[in-house]
């Protein structure tokens, strides 16, 4: 193997945005390496993230890539755009762009080159692929976003059975894949009515308490959200005073009070990308190379908060749960 480092375009060594930091996996004298360009922030703890996609890399056939890290400072989007369409958009490369800001820029940006994501959110929603199964576009990757109202209720169900009413409260940043989700629900007719819940500062956190109490409802299912961060403890607390179940799609909240908690369990992206590289390289057309979705959920509850609001919480749920939490015991 050719120990140079690789080239990079000199624009990119003017750009203040790079801080290039290049190195080279393997170089094939007979047929031109596939380019990847990891972006990763400028940040002290991307080193761990390049180190350890370097050494998931070295399980390819050394002649067959070659690795260029590039490290961005992402605050200006336009600078973004505009180093990724000038240094990135070769032929025979693919760019891993682990943020969904760098996954929205890559995808306007880039033409010719590949585009492996990471994503918080649905990107069908988000318009970087037509489908997950199949994306019909030069991306794939993988994305943390799927829709777990179903079995969040279903849960809640086995709490109170009778359940009639239920609410999702997220913020405006995600209010429209929100929306969706409380249609797909209520198309289910299961005997459960879901309404939608929009806050972005306090007022309108008070607001949803007020609408709550005056629509009876039985539960709030939160998304990780600004507000459902800042006041977890204080939503869970006026929740359960008022008879009303708590549910979060991450297990935080949980532990500090929440009735329930139920999110998908984390999965290695840089172990994905290099699967969908290993594939790419055995000649399958990117285009029909689904986007990975977590597989594994895990659950949670907290006993206390369940005694307290009077719930008898079945044995099979508690023996299904990731882990379970008694914070009385804690205070």
């Amino acid at each position: 193997a050719n120990s140079r480092k690789p080239a990079i375009n000199k624009r990119a060594r003017a750009s203040s945005l790079f801080v290039a930091t290049a190195g080279l996996v393997g170089c094939n004298r007979q047929t031109e390496p596939i380019q990847i360009f990891q972006i990763e922030q400028n940040v002290a703890a991307a080193e761990l993230r390049i180190t350890k996609f370097r050494r998931l890399l070295d399980r390819l056939p050394a002649e067959a890539v070659r690795l260029t890290t590039l490290r961005v400072d992402i605050g200006s989007q336009a600078a973004l755009e505009h180093a990724m369409g000038d240094v990135l958009d070769v032929p025979r490369s693919i760019c891993v762009a682990g943020s969904g800001l760098m996954a929205d820029v890559a995808a306007r940006s880039l033409k010719h080159a590949v585009v492996l994501f990471a994503t918080q959110n649905d990107p069908v929603q988000g318009g970087l692929v037509r489908a997950l199964e199949r994306p019909g576009v030069n991306r794939t990757g993988f994305t943390f976003y799927c829709d777990t109202l179903p079995a969040v209720a279903a849960n809640l169900q086995s709490l109170k059975p009778k359940l009639a009413r239920i609410a999702v409260l997220t913020d405006a940043g995600v209010e429209t894949e929100a929306a969706l989700s409380v249609a797909r629900f209520n198309a289910l007719n299961i005997g459960v009515q879901c309404v939608l819940m929009v806050a972005d500062n306090d007022a309108e956190l008070e607001a949803c308490f007020q609408q709550s109490a005056e629509s009876r409802l039985e539960a709030w299912v939160m998304k990780e959200t600004k507000v459902a961060q800042k006041h977890h403890e204080m939503i869970s607390a006026h929740l359960a005073k008022n008879g009303v179940m708590s549910g979060y799609d991450y297990q935080l909240p949980v532990e500090r009070g929440g009735l329930m908690g139920y999110s998908a369990s984390f999965f290695d992206p840089y172990a994905v990308w290099v699967r969908q590289i290993s594939l790419i390289l055995s000649g399958v057309p990117v285009n029909t190379i689904p986007v990975e979705t977590p597989q594994v959920f895990k659950l949670y509850l907290n006993l206390d908060t369940a005694r307290r609001m009077g719930i008898a919480v079945p044995k099979a749920l508690i023996k299904s749960a990731e882990r379970t939490f008694y914070t009385d015991q804690v205070r």
